[in-house]
Formats: C-alpha cells, sequence, structure tokens
C-alpha cells in the first residue's frame, strides 16, 4: 500500500506503481496505475519515472488483505503490531507463536511513524460489487448486486468511472442514497475497516444495516432482483392539476411532450434501446404500452406477450390513474397470482408515489385479499396449516383408492370450477369428508378462500388491477365480479386485466384462458389492447417460439432487441447421465470456467458469456422427476444450484431470489421468469408433452393438448440470450426404460433456427469432472 511504503524512507526517490493479479478476471483493474497525458512510450516513461503524468494509483483498502493484521484464526481478534510485541510474539490464548501479518513487517523496516515523501492523491477503493452488497445486505456475487452491477457499470462506462468520477447526484438519481452515501464515504475513507489476519479476508464497511433502516423510507432504493429504482424507471406523470385535466385523452396527454411515449417501438429516445426494458431500466413506453397506460375505458383487457412489458404497463397505468384524478390511492387494488409476483411490484409501484399514497394502494394476491375478508367476518376461523392438510387428505384419500396427491387435485379442480364435482361417488365421498373435516376445526383450505369470501358492501376497491389474468378459475372470475359490485366496471379505469391466453398453463388447476370472453358481457363493454413487441429475447429465439403456433388467428410478436442471436442448439445424447453431463458442460463454457484452466479450445473461448451469472441460468423440465441428475451433475462439478417443487401455485415462492445459484425448474414453476441461459431437457414424446402410461393424450383441461403446447412455449421464451434443448435417447424413468423418441414440438422448430450438433458429438459419453478438471 502506498502509505505502507512511505513508512520507508529509501524508497522516497522512487515512483510507487500499481497492479491487479492476473489469476481473478473479475478482479483486473481493480489496482491500477494513473497516467495524465498521452499513451505514448516517452510519456509513460517520464511517468513511471516520477513526472507530473504520475496521477497516482487506484488500490485495495490494505486491512482486505488475508495477512495484514497479526494473530491466530482460532483463537480470537487480530492484533496490531504493537499489541504482538508487548505479547512477547506469542498468543494468549494457545501459546503458540502469532503468525506475523504485511502491518507488522513493514512496520520493522519502517524508519519513520508517519508516510513521508512525494505523496500523491492515492485512492482507495471498495469494489462495486462488495458495496452492491452491502446496499442490498445481501452477497456480492447474489442476483440482485449482480444485476446491479451490469446495470450501473453500463449507465456510468465502467466500474471504476463510477467509483472515481461520477457526480454523487447523478449516483443517487441511477441507484438510490445508499449508492451515493457509499461512494463518498469510500473517496473519503470514512470506511470501517476489520484488518484481516491468519488467512482470513478483512472486511470493509460502507453501508451499515443502520443505513438502510434509516434509507427505507426514502423511495429509490435497491430493491433485491433489481437495480435501484431510478425516477425514469416510472413515467413523469402529471398531477391533475397541472398540465393535464382528469379528461385528458391519451393524444392529448401525448402531445404535451412526454419524452417516454416514442413514435413506435423502435425510437431510440433516451439514448436507450427497446432491449433496456423494464427492470433493466427503460425510461419508456412504447406506442402499445402508452395507450394501454392512457386507456379511459372502464374495462380494459392488455394482451402481453412474453416480455411484453407487462408488470411496467401495469404500474404506470396504475400511476396514471391516479395522477389525473381517476382513482384515489385508497380505492386502488392490484392483484397478482403469487406472492414473489406481489413483493417485486410493489416496491416498483411505491418507488413512484409519495410517502403520503406509498402505504395506501394494495399490492396482494386474489387469495390474500379473500383472506383479509373472511377473517374480518370470521376472525375465530383461520387457514388449515399444511401438516392437518396432508394428513387429512391421507385419511380421506385411501377409502377411494386415491393416492393424496391426486384427491387434492380433484377437490381442487372442483372448487375452482363449481359447481363440477368428482362424477365418481368414492371421490365425491372422499370430499365430502374432507370438507366435513375442515368446518369442525373451523379451517378452510387454500380454494376456500375465494369461494367463501364476500367483499364489504362499501366497495373498498373501486379501481382494481389483474395480473396473469389468464391463470384464473372460473371461481375466481366470480369472485372478481363479486369485487366489482353489480353495476359492473362503472368509470374510467375501473377494472384493468393483463395477462396472455398463450401462456395459460393451469387448466389441471380450474384456469380456463376463455375466461377473456366473459369479460364482454360487463356493463359498458370491454376495450382490448395486444402489446406485441417482446422486448426480453433475441429475434432467433422468439421466431423459434412463435413458430408453435398457426400463422393465422393470433397476433404476431415481434422482437424489439437488434441483435438476432445464435441459434437454438438441439442435442441428442445418450443417457439422462449423459444429457445432465453435457448440460454442466455447455453452461460452463458459458460461464468462462473452462477459461481459467489449461487447455480451452477456441470454440469454447467462443461461448463465453460476458457477464453471465450463476443466477442468469436456468435448467427446465416437464417432470420433477428428471431433475436429480441435473443436480447430482452440478454438485459434482462444485456449481451452486437450487431446485422448486411440482407445485405450480407456490413452488417459485420456494426459491431465494436473491442467492446466485442456477435454477433447477419445472416449467410451471418457470412461469414469469426470465434467465440469460436456458436449458429446456426431456424434450421427448411421453414426457413433452406428457403422458402417463396409460393416456394417449396428455391430461389437462378443459384443451389437454393446447396446453401442453403453451406449457412448451412458455419455456422456450423464458429464454433471452442462447437456448438449447435436450433428449435423452435412452432414459429410466419411475422403474421403466423410454426410448427417447423426438417430441413433436422438437420437429415443429424450424431447421434454419436450430443448430444440431453431429449426433457423433452429442452421444460421446463424459467422465464426471470436477471444476478442477475442467
Amino acid at each position: 500500500d502506498p502509505d505502507m511504503n512511505r513508512l520507508v524512507s529509501a524508497l522516497d526517490s522512487r515512483a510507487l506503481v500499481s497492479s491487479s493479479d492476473a489469476h481473478s478476471p473479475e478482479k483486473l483493474g481493480r489496482e491500477a496505475t494513473i497516467i495524465r497525458g498521452p499513451l505514448t512510450r516517452a510519456a509513460l516513461a517520464e511517468a513511471l519515472a516520477g513526472g507530473p503524468a504520475l496521477g497516482g494509483t487506484v488500490e485495495f483498502f490494505p486491512e482486505e488483505g488475508k495477512y495484514h493484521l497479526d494473530g491466530h484464526a482460532d483463537c480470537g481478534p487480530p492484533l496490531t503490531p504493537a499489541e504482538t510485541r508487548s505479547l512477547g510474539g506469542i498468543c494468549p490464548v494457545c501459546g503458540r507463536p502469532l503468525t506475523i501479518g504485511v502491518l507488522h513487517r513493514v512496520s520493522q523496516l519502517a524508519d519513520r511513524d508517519r508516510p513521508g515523501g512525494p505523496r500523491l492523491p492515492d485512492q482507495h477503493l471498495l469494489p462495486l460489487a462488495e458495496l452492491l452488497g452491502q446496499i442490498f445486505g445481501q452477497g456480492p456475487a447474489s442476483r440482485g448486486p449482480a444485476r446491479s452491477y451490469e446495470l450501473l457499470t453500463r449507465e456510468f462506462g465502467g466500474e471504476l468511472p463510477l467509483l472515481l468520477e461520477a457526480d454523487p447526484a447523478d449516483l443517487e438519481t441511477a441507484g438510490g442514497p445508499l449508492l451515493r452515501l457509499g461512494v463518498e464515504r469510500m473517496r473519503q475513507g470514512q470506511v470501517t475497516a476489520v484488518g484481516g489476519f491468519d488467512g482470513r479476508f478483512g472486511t470493509i464497511t460502507a453501508i451499515r444495516p443502520e443505513d438502510r433502516a434509516a434509507a427505507a423510507g426514502q423511495g429509490r432504493l435497491f430493491q433485491a432482483g433489481a437495480v435501484g429504482l431510478r425516477p425514469q424507471n416510472f413515467i413523469d406523470l402529471p398531477a391533475p392539476a397541472a398540465a393535464l385535466r382528469a379528461d385528458s385523452t391519451p393524444a392529448e396527454f401525448e402531445s404535451r411532450a412526454q419524452p417516454w411515449l416514442p413514435a413506435s417501438a423502435a425510437d431510440p429516445r433516451a439514448g436507450s434501446t427497446p432491449a433496456e426494458f423494464g427492470s433493466r431500466a427503460q425510461p419508456w413506453l412504447d406506442e402499445s404500452q402508452a395507450r394501454a397506460v392512457t386507456s379511459k375505458a372502464s374495462a380494459l383487457a392488455v394482451l402481453a406477450g412474453p416480455g411484453g412489458g407487462k408488470t411496467l404497463v401495469l404500474v404506470h397505468r396504475a400511476l396514471w390513474l391516479i395522477r389525473n384524478g381517476l382513482a384515489r390511492p385508497e380505492e386502488v387494488l392490484l392483484t397478482t397470482f403469487t406472492r414473489k409476483a406481489a413483493e417485486d411490484l410493489a416496491p416498483r409501484l411505491a418507488a413512484a408515489l409519495s410517502e403520503a399514497d406509498r402505504p395506501r394502494i394494495l399490492v396482494t394476491t386474489l387469495h390474500g385479499l379473500a383472506y383479509r375478508f373472511l377473517k374480518a367476518a370470521q376472525p375465530d376461523w383461520d387457514l388449515a396449516p399444511a401438516d392437518f392438510l396432508a394428513d387429512l387428505l391421507k385419511r380421506a384419500a385411501r377409502p377411494a383408492g386415491l393416492t393424496p396427491a391426486a384427491l387434492a387435485n380433484l377437490i381442487s379442480l372442483a372448487k375452482n370450477r363449481p359447481p363440477k364435482k368428482p362424477d365418481d361417488q368414492a371421490p365425491a365421498k372422499a370430499l365430502d369428508i374432507y370438507q366435513a373435516a375442515l368446518a369442525e376445526r373451523r379451517f378452510w383450505d387454500f380454494d376456500d378462500l375465494i369461494l367463501r369470501a364476500v367483499p364489504p358492501a362499501d366497495r373498498p376497491f373501486r379501481t382494481v388491477l389483474v395480473d396473469e389474468f389468464q391463470d384464473l378459475s372460473p371461481a375466481q372470475f366470480d369472485f372478481l365480479t363479486r369485487l366489482l359490485g353489480p353495476e359492473g366496471p362503472d368509470r374510467s379505469g375501473a377494472l384493468t386485466v393483463i395477462g396472455d391466453p398463450d401462456q395459460s398453463i393451469y387448466g389441471f388447476r380450474g384456469a380456463d384462458p376463455g375466461l377473456a370472453g366473459r369479460l364482454n358481457a360487463l356493463p359498458g363493454g370491454l376495450t382490448t389492447i395486444t402489446l406485441a413487441v417482446n422486448y426480453r429475447s433475441t429475434r432467433t429465439i422468439l421466431e423459434a417460439s412463435e413458430s408453435l403456433w398457426p400463422r393465422t388467428g393470433r397476433p404476431s410478436r415481434r422482437a424489439a432487441r437488434g441483435e438476432t442471436g445464435p441459434r437454438l442448439t438441439r442435442a441428442v445424447l445418450p443417457t439422462a447421465g449423459g444429457e445432465a453431463a453435457y448440460v454442466v458442460k455447455r453452461l460452463t463454457a458459458h460461464l468462462g470456467l473452462l477459461k481459467l484452466g489449461l487447455g480451452a479450445s477456441a470454440r469454447q473461448d467462443a461461448e463465453f458469456m460476458p457477464g453471465l451469472h450463476f443466477g442468469d441460468i436456468a435448467v427446465l423440465f416437464r417432470l420433477r422427476a428428471l431433475g436429480p441428475p441435473l443436480a447430482e451433475a452440478l454438485t459434482a462439478a462444485g456449481l451452486p444450484w437450487q431446485m422448486c417443487g411440482e407445485e405450480p401455485l407456490t413452488a417459485a415462492d420456494h426459491l431465494d431470489w436473491t442467492a446466485d445459484k442456477i435454477s433447477l425448474l419445472t416449467m410451471h414453476a418457470a412461469k414469469g421468469l426470465e434467465f440469460k441461459l436456458v436449458f429446456v431437457i426431456g424434450v421427448e414424446a411421453g414426457l413433452c408433452p406428457y403422458l402417463r402410461p396409460d393416456q394417449e393424450t396428455p391430461e389437462a383441461s378443459p384443451d389437454p393438448g393446447a396446453e401442453e403446447r403453451r406449457l412448451f412455449y412458455v419455456a422456450l421464451t423464458r429464454a433471452r440470450d442462447r437456448l438449447y434443448l435436450t433428449r435423452a435417447a435412452r432414459r429410466r424413468l419411475h422403474g421403466r426404460t423410454l426410448a427417447g423418441e423426438p417430441s413433436p414440438f422438437w420437429a415443429a422448430l424450424p431447421r434454419e433456427l436450430c443448430a444440431d450438433p453431429p449426433a457423433s458429438q452429442a452421444r460421446r459419453p463424459e467422465k464426471r469432472k470436477t471444476l478442477f478438471d475442467l
């Protein structure tokens, strides 16, 4: 460290330079020498000789080093050189000689107490990833900090310009008050440093827990999974008393020089491409999105395909209705399909609201809302505990000759499609036993919430926005109409539903994509707007996904991203184990891990995807039983992963989206998510679409074949940049050996959009490797 070197007067005649170690690619540039002036040989030589062009160095905080101070890692806190000398170099805990650190060695060489000689304005930096981890309260490699790192370095032209040169006000605009606070403390050296010792890294703290608590109400904070919410993430909506009246038309609204309303989806306004959409800080809406946001229809249906900006439009529409006097915050309800979706949507809305309005808008699931109503009316009842339901299903299913899972599906289907009841006498009796046991204990199950809840007569919510409308069941639709009241949508903006019938995949639980037709019967009719631009996937991925549908009878989707992107890779492997090994090898190459070892090929170098993190990768499958071989292969390679269950309503909620891990997901659980790199495995006849051994056609409702196609479409459209499809020529599953014939979906993909490795390459058996082998 410069100041440590300047304790030795013999170095006063020397210019100090600094460089990063090359063995950690992500740390390159973290230590550097600042040269001011032209990069010529003569200028460089003059600077290195201590000339005026030498502007100082960029440094680690020396306390971060693993051997900065003295001590024993197992015996207690570190010791300063003076403390070590006072102890005679002996550990007071174990009595053995202390491990001596770098600062102690420097103190032995030093011939003065304070740094002297020619001192330059050397800057100590806290790496941006570590600072973001402190802002999020998570590990630096977690999904939220990693994604925010990408966005911020793109915004400021790199990590060093952000840390060294960016204006504090710009930092706060881009990332919130905590980013500004952390960078200012770092620049001024006002950090808390705990020195490393005996092989343990030290810690440098710029953001403390109390800082996060103090900033919690300031609006533009870093939220899990997204960059700090910039003002431009939300459209600049004027207050009703300002430039626009509450009855302004969308055309008038657009004419008032709103920079977020471009003329078309390709408009390069605000210096951003359409790919920088939604959570990636797109500062404007395209034409269709703007029409949806500013529609004054009493009932509006927005058909939003994958990557179409569904959440962005939903949030902005709520804000537009509030700011233009068409809705009062306390009367606005936003409903989502899962708790995770509600947790993601709420902070995006809150960041654009005033402190007074923020707590008055309710963002919840329909089931969560129904639970509120029921508890208010029947406080002595409650939702049945999971262990009680599991035991009850076992007891009720046995006499009917059913498995607990099969009975649970029958019960849920009966409740979501009333007045449907099992036709067979035994299942019908099991349902009666089940319901009687719930009533005896004053319990509701999950589906009872929707069936039994009665909204208050005073209609607390007069503006209702519904996310993922295509996944509603008839029972949920009836609850929604009860919520609207007998008059239905009775004023501008009263009802907004948004979703995509092409992504309706929960028919086996009662969801009905045809429910949108019932909206036409509401008083005042229905206005429909289609969002046909995909801001997520490359053109190749989108065109391959769209090829699953007939070319007529549905709106065509178009890609906003300029690049075509690589073709889909379809690989045939000999076994499920070979399939797992292939996936691990490919994702390892894309992560660049092979580049850290010896012998990486030119092809592997070309596959490296800069900026790819574990959390950007997903492996999808139709059945959860296909996941364990992947988990085993990833574990053997030393790669972090997480796997969800198959329960579609709650499975994704069980995953930790702040963890930087590869996600192993059923296709159902992947709904609503996106990843840079996606593998869809088991694309085989009988598995995708799924058929039980005794089936000839898929089992789902009301249109089983179409639902399986929609499910595969959901799987493909989770991918942003790269997409792989794999199948095994032979697979053991549930005690049977399956011949891996290609799925009809495999053959339906246009050959010109696919890259199929030669069979010899794809079928080559692979030895299990660790990261050290790779």
